[in-house]
């Protein structure tokens, strides 16, 4: 059996795609392998949302390249659906693929003459396959893409959390992202499949489901939408929790916030996008929302949610961003009480209406910015979780981690280690939290309930 491997880098839409191409390659006769095995093909993953990644993209080709150089190699995602030009220009490389050809790419590692049934290429199984001469592009108009391309999930490698995608594509074109260009418009999934999959994950053991997308708050199909896909879910036996992963503003209806909070197995966590607390640069940016809105919307999530955890995402740097924008921002933020915070450098995307806008900000002044942003994240979340300290929480323990603790999360997304027996990975246990520490929390597991060591 042709054996294969794969490297992913970027969002969890990308992991779910990946471990759904993982498993069409073993039903058709592939053997799936650790990327640190010498595999017959090597499989990349990219990601383009920002120009830190697209450097990393064109460096773990290298890398992958240089250290299976045997390897048929293939690039598929969205940095090779933007640039599959320049991949091209990476020696080594035989096959690049576009995010719409991610659903077939069984058959188009079998149209290059790689797979067990080929009497062709079978010979070469005994040491590795042919390399092409030039690589083979396939990359279609993503723009045109109006149909949800269907991938299948049935566990995740490594997870205890399964990750579960509902929809693709977005249509907003905020000035800064490049997503809406390799991603193409908002597309669903139809409800019944998305039902189907879970109830395989839960056959396969998994306790959690997060719904994922790239514009996840735009899901609609055949009448459905969000709400009423995480009311659906709760009805399959095993699912224990339902999570709902980034959201637009726009999104946060009055149904769905009634869903969440009405709902027992909804996690309590809702990461919102702000992007700017300075009206100005949202106005720039292209977001549809003022910060009176944003928390406006923040209040009723907290009224209506109990001990909500709210994430963001806040950017620093972007064009024409001046010391009192970035005052505004931060003050703003600070207001808020985010208990997670993802802040990242504005970074400049070709084809994107920002990249083109004048006073584009200095790297010293993006990073001296995201620093201070950063401290912040860091109080804030000492302060959520400080509300927490001496309770009892329910954790997924998910994981051992490099210091023999037990990881995992609360239903509002705080971090939890415990000491403990590794019996208790894939279990949902009481913990008490004992001590606060940067970005986790430790605890006891209550040891009620038949606990044994």
């Amino acid at each position: 059996m042709p054996s294969v491997a794969f490297l992913t880098l970027g969002c969890k839409t990308n992991q779910y795609e990946n471990q759904a191409m993982a498993e069409e390659l073993a039903s058709r006769n592939f053997r799936i392998v650790s990327y640190q095995d010498k595999a017959d093909v090597c499989i990349i993953n990219t990601c383009t949302v920002t120009g830190r990644s697209d450097k990393k993209s064109r460096q773990y080709i290298r890398h992958v390249i240089r250290s299976f150089p045997k390897a048929y190699i293939v690039v598929t995602g969205c940095y090779a659906q933007a640039n599959p030009d320049r991949i091209t220009q990476i020696p080594g490389v035989d096959l690049v693929l576009g995010n719409s050809e991610k659903n077939r790419i069984a058959e188009y590692l079998e149209m290059q003459g790689i797979s067990r049934s080929s009497e062709r290429k079978r010979a070469s199984y005994l040491g590795r396959p042919q390399k092409s001469p030039r690589p083979q592009v396939f990359v279609e108009d993503i723009m045109i893409c109006r149909q949800y391309d269907t991938l299948l999930v049935s566990r995740h490698a490594r997870h205890t959390r399964a990750f579960l995608k509902i929809q693709d594509g977005c249509n907003h074109f905020c000035s800064f992202c490049r997503v809406p260009y390799v991603r193409g418009p908002s597309r669903s999934r139809k409800l019944y499949e998305i039902l189907n999959e879970v109830v395989r994950l839960a056959q396969n053991g998994f306790k959690e489901v997060v719904l994922t997308g790239i514009n996840l708050g735009s899901f609609g199909n055949d009448g459905s939408n969000l709400a009423k896909v995480i009311e659906a879910i709760p009805q399959i036996d095993g699912i224990q929790r339902i999570r709902l992963s980034s959201i637009e503003p726009v999104y946060l209806t009055k149904e769905l916030i009634e869903a969440v909070s009405s709902l027992p197995k909804v996690c309590s966590y809702l990461h919102i996008p702000l992007q700017s607390g300075s009206d100005r640069i949202l106005k720039a940016m292209k977001r549809p929302y003022t910060t009176g809105e944003y928390s406006r919307l923040i209040d009723r999530i907290r009224s209506e949610i109990h001990e909500a955890g709210i994430g963001t995402d806040i950017m620093v740097g972007f064009p024409g961003e001046t010391d009192k924008d970035f005052e505004d921002s931060y003050e703003f933020c600070a207001k808020m009480g985010f208990s997670r915070m993802h802040v990242f450098k504005y970074s400049r995307r070709e084809g994107t209406r920002a990249a083109n806008l004048p006073d584009q900000i200095s790297n010293s002044i993006k990073t001296k910015r995201a620093k201070e942003l950063l401290n912040l994240a860091r109080e804030q979340f000492s302060i959520f979780s400080n509300q927490f300290l001496g309770r009892r929480v329910l954790v997924l323990v998910e994981r051992i981690n490099d210091n023999d603790y037990l990881e995992g999360l609360t239903d509002n997304y705080i971090r939890t280690l415990v000491k403990g027996p590794d019996r208790l990975i894939n279990e949902i246990v009481e913990v008490r939290i004992t001590k606060i520490g940067a970005g986790y929390v430790i605890g006891e597991v209550s040891k009620g309930k038949g606990y044994r060591e």
